[in-house]
């Protein structure tokens, strides 16, 4: 039993991130349900982290073999340690912290090597990743001191092909 319903591995939140982009791209019309999965896709992209994590640590020969994977000191290696080494590993991760810990605390800390970020959401755009195309709002995030707007797809993008990745290494 999980307090998760259904979903109780990396794998099972691995492909909740997967079904909250096909959301987006379903809900492409509708401003609010877009929203509303990036934020959930944004929540899950960073509690990866902690289910990774949790079944790396059961298994001592994964846990070494993930120390090694982000050279880190297997004897001072913990989930704070972990949580680091994927935020310098996978630029996109560290934009899905702070949309997800801003949505569920109302602000975020922003860490030493961090961008502060806002977002926003607003028009239509086609957007196309290996050949296909998407029709999405325009979700942006906003470097707030260089003013500099990205698309958001392509980071969950990122962020997406970043834990598939990981995860295949099992």
């Amino acid at each position: 039993m999980t307090h998760t319903f259904s979903l109780g591995s990396p794998r099972a939140f691995l492909e909740k991130m997967k079904r909250e982009l096909r959301r987006m791209e379903m809900h492409c019309f509708d401003e609010e349900e877009v929203v509303d999965h990036a934020i959930n896709f944004c929540i899950t992209a960073w509690h990866m982290c902690d289910w990774v994590w949790t079944e790396r640590k059961r298994d001592y020969d994964l846990q070494l073999d993930l120390a090694k994977l982000i050279e880190v000191d297997p004897s001072k290696f913990g989930i704070e340690e972990f949580k680091l080494a994927m935020l310098r590993k996978c630029e996109a991760l560290k934009y899905c912290r702070q949309i997800a810990t801003a949505a569920k605390h109302v602000g975020v800390e922003v860490y030493e090597d961090d961008r502060q970020i806002g977002t926003t959401a607003s028009g239509r755009n086609v957007y196309s990743t290996s050949g296909e195309m998407r029709i999405l709002p325009i979700l942006k995030i906003i470097d707030i001191e260089t003013k500099a707007r990205v698309h958001a797809c392509p980071i969950f993008d990122a962020a997406l092909d970043h834990w598939v990745s990981l995860c295949d290494r099992q």
